[in-house]
Formats: structure tokens, sequence, C-alpha cells
């Protein structure tokens, strides 16, 4: 995980504003939301608080644990006047360092983070317990050999698909996943696969998918209805996931 420091840097110039990844965003939960199992949920990492206002219609409470503080800051302010977030707390913590009450959440959300820390492996370990019985952890991670690294390999701009870009070192990203990386991490930690789902076919950068996102979205909404098809392809890659019995 990055140092604290690290993190606000990170904050500080990170932004969902116009970018794509706020469409993204918005795809993402369309996924994720059949899936939910509850209403008590645990959201790691809130960044500028698009996720956790996404998520309000579905919670009767909400636990959200952030490492930097500008963050925490942004998302009370995008969030006040809406329903739901009175019932929202906040803990800045690194995700390996917080405290989880065991039994306590329904539904963990974890978009993004995977790609953040050096061992996935452990905090999942550790979120095992703060599920309630029959509970699900839902993953988001960017994709390794999504449409667009395979391009990027193809053209030269990347050796492998694995390898970190300029975005993935600006957003704080350590490593970057394919399904089979993450199915095995996930196993070993002692859970199991309920749904798998690619999340957008991105053959562009983010920069142009936005140009298409504003000139003709309805192109987009096809590259993600395709993208069901063709999920190891895909732009980002969705797991809900159980403890084994």
């Amino acid at each position: 995980m990055s140092h604290s420091s690290d993190l606000e840097s990170i904050a500080q110039n990170y932004s969902l504003s116009n970018d794509f990844d706020e469409i993204l965003l918005a795809y993402n939960m369309q996924t994720v939301k059949p899936y939910f199992k509850g209403d008590q949920f645990l959201e790691l990492g809130c960044a500028t608080g698009e996720s956790t206002r996404d998520l309000l219609p579905f919670i009767s409470s909400m636990h959200v644990v952030e490492g930097a503080q500008k963050n925490i800051d942004v998302t009370k302010e995008k969030i006040a006047n809406m329903p739901g977030a009175d019932v929202v707390t906040y803990e800045q913590a690194f995700w390996e360092d917080a405290s989880y009450t065991d039994g306590a959440y329904s539904d963990i959300i974890w978009f993004r983070g995977f790609a953040h820390i050096t061992q996935p492996d452990e905090l999942l370990r550790k979120l095992g317990p703060a599920l309630e019985s029959g509970g699900r952890i839902h993953i988001v991670i960017p994709n390794a050999f999504s449409l667009h690294r395979r391009l990027g390999v193809y053209a030269g701009f990347l050796k492998d698909p694995h390898e970190l870009n300029e975005r993935d070192h600006r957003v704080g990203h350590v490593a970057v996943y394919d399904r089979f990386q993450l199915t095995q991490i996930i196993t070993d930690a002692g859970f199991r696969v309920v749904a798998f789902h690619g999340v957008m076919l991105k053959p562009l950068p983010n920069s142009d998918m936005m140009k298409y996102q504003n000139e003709r979205p309805e192109l987009i909404d096809a590259l993600f209805q395709a993208g069901k098809e063709l999920p190891d392809y895909c732009a980002e890659l969705y797991m809900c996931i159980e403890l084994n019995k």
C-alpha cells in the first residue's frame, strides 16, 4: 500500500469529473447491483465520492474506509444533501490497518482497489470474517488482457499486457491482473466466485472514449453490450465472491 503522503498526492490530482472512468463506474454499478446480498455495506475506498453516491439507494448503513482525508472530505460534500447520506460513516485508514466488525456486512464494495496493494490476498482473508453469513465481496479491477492493453502491446506501447502504463503509475497501481490471476488469488484466500462479468470493450484511451461518449453515446452502450460476450477483452472485470462454506 502507498504511504499516506502518496495517497494524499494521488487524491489531490485525481478526479472522475469529465473522465471516462466516471462513465465506466456507471456501467460497473449496472453490472454489480443485481448481486447485492443485503443493505449493510462496507466500501473500501470512496475516491471522489461517485461510487458512494451511487450506492446510497441500496443501503441502510455503510462504512467507508479510505486512506486519503481529501477523498473523504470531497465525498462528504458531494453526498451531503442526498437521502441516505446520514447513515454513511467514514474511517481514514489503510484497508489493511482498519478494524472490521465480525459479521457486520452483507456486502463489501471493492471497486478498483485491488491493483493498489501488494498483498490483496491477505486483505481478503481479513475481510472474510467481517461478512455476515452468505455475504458477498464485489471486486472490480482493471483487466490486464483488455482490448486496449492488447492493442498497446501490438502497437509497441507496452511490452506485456501486465506492464504498468503511465496512467497506472499516476493513479497508484502496483499491479494489473487478468481473470486467471484474480481467480487464483480469490480461491487461495478461501473464497469462491459466484458471478463473473467483463465491463466495457474499450479499444481506445479514455480521452478518445470520452469524445465518443459526448458525440455518439449509443456507441459506448453498444461496446458495453458487446463486452458481455467478450469478458476477457473488457476494460474491467467484476467478480462477486463468497466465502467457501
